[in-house]
């Protein structure tokens, strides 16, 4: 490590790094994905931290480390960021570079590395620390029709919806019979609430005029769910 260099990688105290106020990213909840991987792989992506130990990138891996009590780690030092501003912009860069992985990406990456390590699902779950039942999943995501594929690659479909993994199942072999079906699950699960709504209304017996309001207008909408349940069938 040669003294003058923008960025080294060093050994520090977790103790010593701090996270500034203005850091960009708010943790809302563990990831306890994060903290197996950490335990299992140790510290893939390096922290990253200013010349004065202020953090830069690595909020997460920081908090499970000092959360898992490990006292050091090697991470990586840009030695020539003091000013506070380079430091916050650096921040902000690094967390726009952020995106959670598409599932399509997800499961291709699933597939190569049951093919470059000749292994079932559940072996893969375990060297990776995930369940089974999400590697898959994922996979079964790369039978449905190229186009619906290539909608949820680009987004135009959602990822992770509920309604995804009910369809990875069927035999659908056109975009447009993904659409139909997805549609007719969404208009179904409103009417099985709604249905539930009701008979909770009509077993409470109310007579002021403000429920009887709400029941004709839930009536309404019931009869409007079922015609598009049927035009959609």
């Amino acid at each position: 490590m040669r003294k003058g260099q923008d960025v080294t990688l060093i050994k520090v105290s977790l103790k010593g790094i701090r996270i500034p106020k203005d850091y960009p990213r708010k943790i809302l909840k563990r990831d306890f994905g994060l903290k197996n991987s950490i335990r299992q792989h140790g510290l893939i992506n390096p922290i990253v931290i200013d010349a004065k130990n202020n953090l830069i990138s690595g909020q997460r891996r920081l908090l499970e480390m000092k959360k898992g009590r490990y006292k050091t780690a090697y991470v990586i030092r840009h030695n020539k960021v003091r000013d506070p501003k380079k430091r916050f912009l650096l921040s902000v860069v690094e967390s726009l570079h952020q995106k959670d992985m598409n599932p399509i990406d997800k499961a291709k990456a699933f597939k190569i590395l049951m093919n470059h390590f000749d292994c079932s699902q559940r072996t893969l779950a375990k060297l990776l620390n995930i369940s089974k039942t999400t590697i898959g999943y994922h996979i079964s995501l790369l039978s449905l029709p190229k186009d619906v594929v290539k909608e949820i690659e680009n987004n135009i479909i959602k990822p992770y919806s509920n309604d995804l993994e009910y369809i990875a199942n069927k035999k659908i072999t056109t975009l447009e019979q993904f659409k139909k079906e997805t549609t007719t699950r969404k208009y179904s699960s409103i009417m099985s609430r709604i249905r539930l709504l009701k008979m909770a209304i009509d077993n409470s017996n109310f007579e002021q005029d403000d429920f009887k309001t709400i029941k004709k207008r839930i009536d309404e909408l019931s009869s409007l769910l079922e015609v598009k349940i049927k035009g959609s069938e």
